[in-house]
């Protein structure tokens, strides 16, 4: 027996047997390959020899989000066979039905409450939420620490989240909703001066008296302020050689729009 393994690309890998018994000789041909982020696999097998009875052997498996699905083709002596499967799973949890691919083990349900963020599993992008916010993750192990994580550029421009990772570990079977505290705060471009008429230097530190923001200065005296409240909002400003305090009055605002100036005084 003569077997030779041939490389043919990233994703592609072709094999060769050739064998001989009591005189006769057999002959094996493989190939074999992977595609859409290894998503998609298939396998195609033909053989042959001096006694009859032709082999051919064609295989696909697409592992997808909503179901997995395979075919196979099997011609041999003469007649041909088909073979198809479709496998999948309907979740209810999370205030929703979720569809998914055979579920083997655990899974989770990231709950971001916007639509259209990308979520990650270990750093490795499932997809992206629905209108309702949710995406259903399956392949988690369990009784093990996997990371879910969303991508905030992927949030709106007046929204905040506390954290955009969380380790989950679903009992083996079973699964769990893993929430991100998205919140939107109200958010304005607000220009700043001091009494003399000219900007706080740029760099000089910028807190929202009240609000868990803290941010530096921008040039002109601008500054993007995030996490306003309806009515009187104040803004403490220091630098290396000195400090000044703004207070405005404002209604929630819609968008993102340019406020000011505003004096800020010492």
């Amino acid at each position: 027996t003569l077997s030779l393994a041939i490389p043919l690309g990233r994703n592609l890998q072709g094999f060769v047997q050739h064998s001989w018994l009591d005189g006769k000789g057999s002959a094996e041909l493989q190939l074999q390959g992977s595609a859409a982020r290894n998503r998609l696999d298939w396998r195609v097998i033909a053989s042959g020899g001096d006694d009859p009875g032709d082999l051919v052997d064609a295989f696909a498996r697409w592992d997808g989000a909503r179901a997995d699905v395979s075919a196979r083709i099997i011609h041999a002596d003469g007649s041909t066979g088909f073979q198809a499967q479709l496998a999948q799973s309907l979740v209810a949890m999370g205030g929703g039905l979720h569809l998914a691919g055979r579920i083997d083990d655990g899974f989770t349900i990231a709950e971001v409450g916007q639509p259209r963020v990308r979520v990650a599993l270990e750093n490795r992008v499932v997809g992206r939420t629905g209108a309702s916010g949710r995406l259903l993750l399956s392949d988690l192990q369990s009784y093990l620490p996997n990371t879910i994580s969303i991508d905030p550029l992927d949030l709106p421009l007046d929204a905040s989240v506390a954290a955009t990772t969380a380790r989950v570990a679903p009992r083996s079977g079973a699964g769990m909703v893993t929430r991100f505290d998205v919140r939107r705060a109200h958010s304005a471009i607000v220009m700043v001066v001091r009494s003399d008429g000219t900007p706080p230097p740029p760099g000089a530190m910028v807190r929202l008296v009240g609000q868990a923001f803290e941010a530096p200065m921008g040039y002109g005296g601008e500054i993007f302020v995030r996490g306003l409240q309806a009515g009187e909002n104040r803004l403490d400003i220091a630098w290396r050689d000195g400090s000044c305090r703004v207070r405005f009055r404002a209604a929630l605002p819609e968008g993102l729009p340019r406020w000011g100036p505003y004096r800020c005084e010492p």
